[in-house]
């Protein structure tokens, strides 16, 4: 229950309203049953003063184990909505982008050189193309 282990599914929190529930539970069947017979055997009155603390002991733990529970409720909440990344998954790798660009050209029919065929003319010859 303490240094970070969890107690069962809720954590600490159900574990310490469990513990609550049956020092209350217990503490009540007591006083009852010390306040249902007035004297024991031989006149003498029972000694009944502990189970009262034990009843606020019990209600403070119900207390307690609610506010451990509503802050594990928030804090799971708030877990779920911050997408945490996974530090042993590498980034993904870049790869780099080729771009090809194929040059036509053309020969020229006067010289034979090769042209670019958006040029006016042949730069060996002069010639149009």
């Amino acid at each position: 229950m303490f240094g970070g282990r969890s107690a069962g599914p809720m954590g600490p929190g159900v574990a310490i309203l469990m513990f609550g529930i049956f020092l209350s539970i217990i503490g009540g069947v007591a006083d009852a049953a010390c306040s249902s017979e007035p004297t024991l055997p031989g006149g003498v009155a029972p000694n009944c003063g502990g189970f009262g603390a034990l009843i606020g002991f019990g209600v403070l733990l119900l207390v307690v184990g609610i506010i451990v529970l509503l802050v594990q409720m928030r804090s799971r909440s708030q877990e779920e909505s911050i997408p945490m990344e996974d530090p042993a998954v590498p980034p993904p790798l870049v790869t780099p982008v080729v771009i090809e660009k194929t040059v036509v050209r053309v020969r020229c029919r006067y010289c034979g050189e090769m042209v670019d065929p958006t040029a006016g003319t042949c730069p060996g010859c002069g010639a149009p193309i």
